[in-house]
């Protein structure tokens, strides 16, 4: 059950009281008996004994065997509940309920005042002059603050849904085609290269600076014996100075060389701790097309940080920081701007 629980708050937006419900109906009770709330879901969720460790974040080998959740979910559940929390209702990109038919909630706004855009639904029927019936029925995304004239936003106040989720939808499989056939470790050892071909050419050009000065020091100091016997050309005065001279630089070098090694392994650390998102990642881009539209507002909620819609339907997505390294053909990968069909 606890699997199930996890599952249908990450992947399908469900909320506490939904889950509750869902629950209950299904016939499910929790530990103490009784009923399902949202209180009890939460606890649920928030637990982290299911991660194999105790409030105080203290664990032992008997209870990381007792582990039935991922710490890579159980941050993905405490960011959701995070996010749909009122106090961060302004930065908030986290859908609040996925039961809607619009696909997009909760990260798309208004690019001409910022306000959040809200969904609503537009009904209207009457008899023409020919006397035939005419009806609409349509989701409508609609700008909260110019509906309610709370700014002077010079943009629409309603677009059709329908028009923005289709654009939306050949974005993401935009986005996701860069993933088709990729496998995991070959492409995050290929963004790793990327990122350290500059370091490890200074590495390089560092090693070799680090050998002429070796073999510099060691030719000073066998000239150390020669002036002792009045055969070198060097005062021991410039000899001197010149092995700190060398010494210094070898320091320097070595400093910088290490600094670089471990920045190295820095990264390589990096690419190993980014790989449950690749995952994650690469598993949306399989299964997107066959998702549910509860899956995939879910899907958009996590990968868009912003969505924003402008008059005549120019829409520009900004990707969350988390998704925006696998998407360096489009530049940085934080912008796309495009106009809805």
């Amino acid at each position: 059950m606890l699997h199930m629980i996890d599952d249908m708050t990450i992947h399908k937006g469900y909320g506490s009281y939904r889950m509750a419900d869902f629950l209950n109906k299904k016939g499910y009770k929790p530990s103490g008996g009784g009923k399902f709330t949202s209180i009890k879901v939460i606890r649920i969720l928030r637990d982290s004994f299911y991660c194999g460790r105790l409030e105080d974040g203290s664990t032992s080998p008997q209870l990381e065997a007792l582990r039935l959740r991922s710490d890579d979910t159980y941050d993905q559940i405490l960011y959701i509940l995070e996010q749909r929390q009122n106090k961060n209702e302004e930065k908030r990109h986290i859908a609040l309920q996925t039961k809607g038919q619009a696909m997009l909630s909760g990260n798309v706004f208004c690019a001409h005042c910022g306000g959040r855009l809200t969904t609503i639904r537009y009904r209207d029927s009457y008899t023409r002059a020919d006397g035939t019936e005419y009806s609409v029925d349509q989701i409508k995304y609609s700008c909260y603050h110019k509906s309610r004239k709370l700014c002077k936003c010079d943009g629409q106040t309603t677009y059709q849904a329908d028009r923005v989720d289709e654009t939306i939808r050949q974005i993401i499989r935009k986005i996701f085609s860069c993933m088709d056939g990729a496998p995991e470790e070959e492409k995050l050892q290929a963004m790793f290269k990327r990122q350290m071909a500059g370091n490890r050419a200074t590495q390089k050009k560092l090693d070799l600076e680090l050998t002429r000065n070796k073999e510099q020091l060691t030719k000073l100091q066998l000239e150390i014996a020669k002036t002792l016997t009045g055969d070198s050309i060097y005062s021991p005065e410039d000899l001197s100075q010149a092995i700190q001279t060398v010494k210094s630089r070898i320091t320097e070098a070595e400093t910088k060389l290490m600094e670089l090694k471990e920045e190295e392994a820095q990264k390589k650390q990096g690419i190993d701790l980014i790989t449950p998102t690749y995952n994650q990642f690469k598993s949306w881009a399989e299964e997107f097309d066959t998702a549910t539209l509860e899956q995939k507002k879910m899907i958009a909620c996590h990968l868009f940080k912003r969505i924003e819609v402008g008059r005549d339907y120019k829409i520009s997505v900004e990707l969350n920081m988390s998704y925006q390294q696998f998407c360096s053909e489009w530049g940085d990968g934080s912008i796309l701007v495009t106009e809805a069909i």
